[in-house]
C-alpha cells in the first residue's frame, strides 16, 4: 500500500468530517438558541467533540507519517494507535455528559421548546452523521486507519443523540409527551458502551495483537518458496503502526551449505 496515498486519504476524510461538524455544531447551536432548546443545543455541542475527535485523527495520522529517526528508528506509526484511543475517550465522556444531563432531566423535567423548523435541523443532523460516519469507517478500513474507524463510530455513535432528539421532539410535539430524559438515558448508556469498547480495542492495539494467521502463512509461502529453503519456523512480527512492521523468521537449510 502506497503510505502517502493512505496518509492523504485518512486526512482528507478527517478534515471534510471536521469541516461538517463545526457547520452543524453552528447550525444547531443558532437554532438551539432562538428556541431555546436545550436538547438542540446539547446536539450541537456533540458536534464539537466529533469534530475535535476528527482534528485529532487528522494530526496523528499526519504526525505518525514523520521519518524514523535516531530516538525512535522504527518510525511514529503507532502515534495513529495513540489517537485512536483519545477519541475513544471523546466518546465515552460524551456518552458520560449525556447520562448526567439524562438524570437531570427525569428529575427535573422542564417543558422542551420545540416546532416543525427545530425537527428539521435534527433530521440533518442525522442524515450528516449518518453519512459522514459510514464514509469514515469505510475509508478507515479501506486505509487501515483505526483512529479514522473510531471517528466514524463517534459519529454513527452520537446520530443516536439525534435519534433521540427527534422521537423525543415528534413524541412532545404530536401528544404532549416529555420522553426526553428517558430516551436521553437509554442512549447515554449506548454511547458509554460504544465508547468503552473502542478503549479497550485501541489498548488492545497498543499493547500488540497477534498477527494475522493468513499473513504469517503468506510469508512462509514466499520464504519456502526459494529452493534452499527446507522450512520456515518462529515468524515474529512487531508492529510499528498500521502498515509498517518489522520481525524475523529461523529458516532450515542445509547443513552443507
Amino acid at each position: 500500500m502506497d503510505e502517502n496515498k493512505r496518509r492523504n486519504e485518512v486526512v482528507k476524510a478527517g478534515t471534510h468530517a471536521a469541516i461538517v461538524n463545526v457547520l452543524l455544531a453552528l447550525l444547531e447551536a443558532l437554532e438551539g438558541l432562538f428556541v431555546g432548546s436545550f436538547a438542540v443545543m446539547l446536539d450541537g455541542l456533540s458536534h464539537i467533540t466529533e469534530a475535535a475527535g476528527s482534528v485529532i485523527t487528522v494530526l496523528g495520522t499526519k504526525y505518525a507519517g514523520k521519518q524514523a529517526d535516531h530516538k525512535h528508528p522504527f518510525g511514529y506509526g503507532r502515534i495513529e494507535y495513540m489517537s485512536g484511543l483519545i477519541v475513544a475517550g471523546l466518546v465515552t465522556y460524551a456518552g458520560i455528559t449525556a447520562l448526567v444531563e439524562s438524570v437531570d432531566k427525569i428529575l427535573h423535567p422542564a417543558e422542551p421548546a420545540m416546532h416543525f423548523y427545530t425537527l428539521l435541523v435534527v433530521v440533518i443532523s442525522l442524515v450528516a452523521r449518518i453519512f459522514v460516519g459510514r464514509h469514515d469507517i469505510h475509508t478507515g478500513h479501506l486505509y487501515q486507519s483505526s483512529a479514522l474507524v473510531h471517528a466514524g463510530r463517534e459519529e454513527l455513535t452520537h446520530s443516536l443523540i439525534s435519534l433521540g432528539t427527534l422521537i423525543s421532539g415528534a413524541v412532545y410535539l404530536l401528544f404532549h409527551i416529555q420522553l426526553a430524559g428517558i430516551v436521553g438515558l437509554v442512549i447515554s448508556i449506548i454511547i458509554i458502551y460504544s465508547g468503552l469498547m473502542m478503549l479497550r480495542d485501541s489498548v488492545s492495539r497498543l499493547l500488540g495483537e497477534h498477527l494475522d494467521k493468513a499473513l504469517i502463512g503468506e510469508i512462509k509461502d514466499i520464504i519456502n518458496s526459494h529452493e534452499a529453503v527446507k522450512g520456515t519456523y518462529d515468524v515474529v512480527i512487531n508492529n510499528y503502526g498500521p502498515v509498517a512492521h518489522t520481525g524475523s523468521v529461523h529458516i532450515a537449510v542445509l547443513d552443507t551449505m
